[in-house]
């Protein structure tokens, strides 16, 4: 005849835990659950925040480059005369009178 010892078995207990204390293990895991639930969310939020915190530094300094690029254009465009008028005195010194 075969004996089988249960009490080695992994499930030898299975069937002597009482209801409530099952109950109470799956409060545990549900409460447990939600925490990671709760931490997941979080997480996802500050992901977000640190991406709108980066397009908005990125589009500032965008509008600050293009009010640059304004500025120097401008610069130019005032020194040009200036720049004309040196050009011709120099080109005037250069060129032999007849």
């Amino acid at each position: 005849m075969l004996v089988v010892d249960r009490s080695a078995s992994p499930f030898a207990g299975a069937d002597s835990v009482h209801p409530s204390s099952r109950d109470s293990q799956v409060d545990v895991l549900e409460r447990r659950l939600a925490e990671l639930e709760q931490d997941v969310d979080s997480a996802r939020l500050m992901r977000d925040t640190w991406t709108l915190i980066i397009l908005a530094v990125a589009a500032f300094a965008i509008i600050l480059s293009l009010v640059a690029i304004g500025m120097a254009e401008r610069a130019l465009d005032e020194a040009q005369p200036h720049v004309g008028a040196a050009l011709s005195v120099a080109a005037g010194l250069t060129m032999p009178n007849p």
